[in-house]
């Protein structure tokens, strides 16, 4: 699940498989670590 908060309130921005959002993230091997633009995530749903 990702959530966005905006005016004071959270929003769900993308429920659903792991697998689908990871593959549209960026992975950062340096740290292990994946990011995911909003943008990105609201095109999964």
């Amino acid at each position: 699940m990702i959530l966005q908060f905006t005016e004071g309130t959270l929003n769900i921005v993308y429920y659903g498989e792991i697998s689908k959002a990871t593959e549209a993230a960026r992975f950062y091997e340096s740290v292990g670590k994946y990011e995911l633009d909003i943008s990105k995530a609201r095109k999964l749903a």
